[in-house]
């Protein structure tokens, strides 16, 4: 119960901090979006050569 009311308040404390410094919140995330797509890129592009390695390494071993 106490992980309720401990929960609750933090989510309340939250959305209040959004409400009432809604410019500074505005202007973080669009200082981290940039950021952000950056890294997400970065990501897609090493999960694409990884598999491709993988796959190169699959049909090297499926041709054994």
């Amino acid at each position: 119960m106490i992980q309720i009311v401990i929960g609750s308040t933090f989510i309340g404390l939250g959305l209040w901090g959004v409400v009432d410094e809604w410019y500074y919140l505005k202007d973080l995330i669009s200082g981290a979006a940039p950021v952000a797509m950056i890294l997400f890129g970065l990501i897609a592009i090493w999960v694409a050569i990884i598999g491709d390695n993988l796959e190169t390494e699959t049909a090297k071993h499926d041709d054994e």
